[in-house]
C-alpha cells in the first residue's frame, strides 16, 4: 500500500508534471506487482490515458481485468465503459 500511496502523492500533487507522471506510474507498477488492486486499476488508467506511459489499450485492459478479478468494482466499471473495438484489443 505504501508504494501506491507514493504513486498517489505524485499523481495528485499540485505541481503535477510529466516527470511525476512516470514516477507515479512506476510506483503503481511496484504496488500492482505485489497484488495491490487499486494500483492495478491505476495502471489501467495510466495505460488508457497515457499517464506516464505511452497509451496502450491492450495493457489498460489487462490491468483493469486483473483489478476486476481481484474485486475492484471501479475496474469493472472502467471495462464496461470501453468501446467494443477497444475491448477487442485485450480480450482473448
Amino acid at each position: 500500500m505504501a508504494q501506491r500511496k507514493l504513486g498517489d502523492n505524485l499523481r495528485y500533487s499540485a505541481a503535477y508534471e510529466e516527470s511525476e507522471r512516470s514516477q507515479s506510474t512506476a510506483w503503481y507498477r511496484v504496488a500492482a506487482s505485489q497484488g495491490d488492486t487499486e494500483a492495478q486499476r491505476q495502471l489501467g488508467d495510466a495505460y488508457r490515458f497515457g499517464l506516464g506511459v505511452a497509451p496502450d489499450m491492450s495493457q489498460a485492459i489487462a490491468w483493469y481485468q486483473k483489478a476486476a478479478s481481484n474485486g475492484d468494482s471501479k475496474a469493472r466499471e472502467a471495462l464496461k465503459k470501453l468501446k467494443p473495438q477497444d475491448q477487442a484489443l485485450g480480450l482473448p
